[in-house]
């Protein structure tokens, strides 16, 4: 949201990078705003993110290069890349030794598959585990709590409406007069309960002593769920680094609210030194190659 500057000590290698990422905008019709911004939600979601770099010397005013025994083209442009869609291939030193993706087409059932080496890749990632390729998403671990949360709030919305338009019990007749039924054969129940399925919700019904209507379901028959709700909330908020400040739900002093979103910008923090690690080796340094 606050953007962010390119850097460094060599002015003329700045400006070098500033007229390159122009030229990709150009040629992708994508600008490096849109590029930044994309991948960064994929990081978020996904705690990888990925961008595909597009070689092509007719449409980059870089120059061939070798690089690590590779003759290279140079970076015509750039485009995010969805992680979903990506997987890797390795050597038998466990090292990705090129990248494919699977795109689905419109076709049912149709598929195409894409290769790119390595160094036309952009990969960050979060949490990654040692041997692993992928980062780890925040939310994977309460990923559960969630899908519990989800059916609570579901049996929730059943036990409000429960108590909006409670189950009532109507009798009619009595041990000494019981329903009867009259002359054409319809009895006394039938009637009671025809009226009372065409009565309105804010209306009423008017009948003799020989019949009575109790409400069931309410009186704190039915369990109390605010306890379970607020418990996995708490557990979800906890996995996603989320405090009660931070969804504006704090009732408590300004200050209070400071120091409890420190937990978020820590992690805000920590996606920036990712992001600004991952694009500086290995977008800009290929650049000033």
């Amino acid at each position: 949201k606050e953007g962010y500057s390119i850097t460094g000590e060599d002015e003329k290698a700045v400006e070098y990078i500033k007229k390159r990422l122009f030229e990709f905008s150009l040629v992708s019709d994508m600008s490096f705003d849109d590029v930044i911004r994309e991948y960064t939600t994929n990081l978020v979601q996904y705690a990888t993110g990925t961008i595909v770099k597009v070689r092509d010397a007719d449409a980059s005013s870089g120059a061939v290069h070798k690089w690590r025994g590779k003759r290279l083209q140079p970076i015509a442009a750039i485009f995010p890349m969805n992680p979903t869609t990506v997987s890797a291939q390795r050597n038998t030193d466990g090292h990705v030794s090129k990248w494919e993706q699977i795109v689905n087409q419109s076709v049912v059932g149709s598929k195409t598959r894409k290769f790119y080496d390595k160094e036309n890749v952009v990969i960050s990632t979060m949490d990654k585990k040692t041997g692993f390729i992928f980062g780890t998403p925040y939310i994977l671990p309460v990923l559960d709590d969630v899908r519990v949360l989800r059916r609570i709030e579901e049996v929730s919305e059943i036990v409000a409406q429960r108590h909006v338009f409670p189950w009532t019990h109507w009798k009619v007749g009595t041990d000494t007069m019981p329903a009867e039924a009259l002359e054409d054969g319809t009895s006394e129940v039938d009637i009671v309960r025809s009226v009372i399925m065409n009565t309105p919700p804010e209306g009423g019904i008017v009948t003799d002593h020989r019949v009575e209507g109790e409400i069931l379901g309410v009186d704190g028959k039915a369990i109390d769920l605010v306890p379970y709700l607020t418990y996995y909330e708490k557990r979800v908020m906890a996995g996603l680094r989320l405090s009660p400040e931070d969804l504006g739900r704090s009732e408590g002093s300004k200050g209070g609210g400071q120091v409890a979103s420190e937990t978020l910008q820590e992690a805000s923090k920590d996606f920036q030194a990712v992001i600004s690690s991952s694009i500086t080796h290995q977008l800009f340094v290929p650049l000033l190659l």
